[in-house]
């Protein structure tokens, strides 16, 4: 995705609509958590800093007159289909005014589809969603026999595999910085365990780009963290990243299992901070990192060096810094699914 720039007219308008879905066309009261997001969103997507008690709604019909380019309608659409993920369970008035507004503009996006299926608690048909159009685009290859020899890998790994497990466990080796150390640092310091010890029967090319993209925009081990991450990862996808951005707040906000792995679904986790500090970043970064690079032929460059070839912004250090509790050393019975 790339993130657009509005005129001063457009930020009022946007934000007119934020407030008319957060409040269901005035039937409810601004949350504390709908606040939050529509101040994140505009010092982070819209860089303005008007004052949301001071402008009145807005209608979807009149929103629509100053939309009119596809892809700033969509983008200003793709903000409002955030806001009802405010609540643990997606809010049904919210989204019927989000609906209007979609209707005004003309444009159904596939995010909007999947605020649906979160709104209906329609998990099987939610994550048929995600994986149809996600995982045909993130697996390399141009053609289909490209994407099964990709793929075969996958299907064929070990769940115990020395070579594959010493091809990681190496990457402690390298200098202190370097962006091997620090992916050594973020498994061993939180008791992760690397590809071919036994974690999980996948290719370490689809488990390594997530943890890398948590070292490179520096979102912990935590739930507030895995929402930032994937809102970084789907800010800088070509394809498909709304969809992508707002997985986290599927499994950590909602409460809905977007996919079986290791992490335990919980609910009411949304940092709007870290989430919209991912979305950014991700919008800024000037490359694909689902598709366009290969973490293995950047591991003995340093962490900064490639965060500024990126320009990815806002980041922090955490990759030898555990969150406290228990997400911090997770028992082995967590790897064991």
């Amino acid at each position: 995705m790339k993130q657009l720039k509005w005129d001063d007219n457009q930020d009022e308008f946007i934000l007119r609509a934020l407030k008319t879905v957060a409040t269901a066309n005035g039937r409810l009261e601004l949350s504390t958590m709908d606040n939050a997001l529509i101040d994140g969103l505009q010092r982070h997507l819209l860089y303005s800093n008007l004052v949301l008690a001071d402008l009145p709604l807005v209608s979807p019909q009149e929103f629509a007159t100053h939309f009119t380019a596809p892809a700033m309608a969509e983008q200003a659409l793709q903000f409002l289909i955030v806001m009802p993920y405010s609540d643990t369970k997606a809010n049904a008035e919210k989204v019927a005014v989000v609906d209007a507004f979609a209707a005004a503009l003309g444009i159904h996006p596939e995010a909007l589809t999947l605020l649906h299926q979160a709104r209906d608690r329609h998990v099987m048909a939610m994550e048929f969603c995600i994986y149809r159009k996600l995982a045909p685009s993130m697996i390399k290859g141009e053609t289909i026999l490209d994407k099964f020899r990709t793929l075969k890998p996958v299907l064929q790994m070990k769940k115990y595999d020395i070579e594959v497990a010493l091809k990681h466990e190496r990457l402690g080796l390298l200098p202190e910085g370097t962006l091997g150390r620090s992916i050594w640092q973020f498994y061993r310091t939180r008791g992760f365990t690397f590809p071919g010890e036994g974690h999980m029967n996948m290719n370490e090319d689809f488990i390594l780009i997530h943890d890398v993209s948590h070292i490179l925009g520096g979102f912990n081990s935590t739930p507030q963290g895995e929402i930032g991450v994937a809102a970084f990862q789907g800010g800088n996808m070509k394809e498909h990243g709304w969809l992508f951005a707002v997985i986290g707040m599927l499994d950590f906000q909602l409460g809905l299992a977007a996919y079986t792995g290791p992490a335990k679904v919980q609910s009411g986790e949304l940092d709007p901070e870290e989430f919209l500090r991912g979305l950014e970043m991700g919008m800024n970064c000037n490359i694909d990192l689902s598709k366009d690079w290969n973490p293995w032929d950047h591991m003995d460059r340093q962490l900064d060096d490639i965060r500024n070839e990126y320009n990815i912004i806002h980041f922090t250090n955490i990759h030898a810094t555990p969150p406290e509790g228990w997400w911090a050393v997770p028992p082995e019975s967590w790897w064991k699914y």
